[in-house]
């Protein structure tokens, strides 16, 4: 049964980035039912892979590409948006660690992986 919000939800397949079906699957796969950061989230390709299957999905965006992220995540209710520059934002990250962090590199991945669980998963775009 469809309700209104899987009727406005984007697929990722309609939001442009470059991510291979082999790193979609297994993102996929390493979210499930998990809490999930992604910092610098663009477009929200990456964003909307994840929360398919999270529990719950925080994404850091900088101002100039919060309009295009909210567009193309609407409908999906496990998504919180930290809007500013990615190390700022983590200040109000303090008290709340991740399952699995999706990063754009390794300088990032590293930055964060304090805000990782004991047993969670720290990755950098592009070596899944």
């Amino acid at each position: 049964m469809s309700t209104r919000n899987d009727l406005v939800r984007k697929h990722y397949t309609q939001i442009p980035g470059e991510i291979s079906e082999v790193e979609i699957n297994k993102l996929r796969d390493m979210a499930r039912g998990k809490v999930c950061l992604e910092i610098n989230g663009q477009l929200g390709k990456e964003t909307v892979i994840l929360a398919q299957t999270a529990r719950k999905v925080v994404v850091v965006v900088s101002e100039d590409n919060i309009d295009a992220l909210r567009e193309n995540i609407k409908g999906y209710g496990n998504i919180e948006i930290y809007i500013g520059d990615i190390y700022e934002t983590a200040a109000g990250l303090q008290s709340e660690f991740f399952d699995l962090i999706y990063a754009d590199n390794y300088k990032q991945a590293d930055y964060f992986a304090s805000k990782l669980k004991k047993d969670g998963v720290l990755i950098a775009r592009g070596v899944i």
